[in-house]
This record gives C-alpha cells, structure tokens and sequence, in this order.
C-alpha cells in the first residue's frame, strides 16, 4: 500500500515549550511537531506532512 506523504489531520494538543517565545509544540497523530505560537488550537486542523515527505516544488508551496 503507498503512503500519502501529506494529509489533513487534527491537532490532538499543544503544549508550551520552555523558553520558546514564538513556537510551541503540537501533537498530531502522536508526533510532536513544533508551531508558530497561537496558529492552532486543539481540534484545529492543517496539513501535516510525514518526515522525510517534501512537497512540489511549485510557487504554491513556497513558504514551507
């Protein structure tokens, strides 16, 4: 079976992380990914992009 490499997921919690003023971390179908603060909250949902997964490289995507 081939993997999808990006998906729509929920944001499951998010946790402060110490002397971070900008990020925090987010937990997403039990990875811990590190977000700008105050982008999502629980329950939110955004694309996630498994490790190693690289997307198109196409103007669209150029901010990630």
């Amino acid at each position: 079976m081939k993997r999808k490499l990006a998906s729509i997921q929920t944001v499951l919690a998010i946790e402060p992380i110490a002397n971070a003023d900008a990020i925090e971390l987010a937990r997403i179908q039990g990875w811990q990914c590190v977000v700008k603060k105050g982008e999502f909250s629980v329950g939110a949902t955004g694309v996630f992009f498994e490790i190693d997964a690289v997307p198109p490289d196409e103007p669209r995507f150029q901010f990630l």
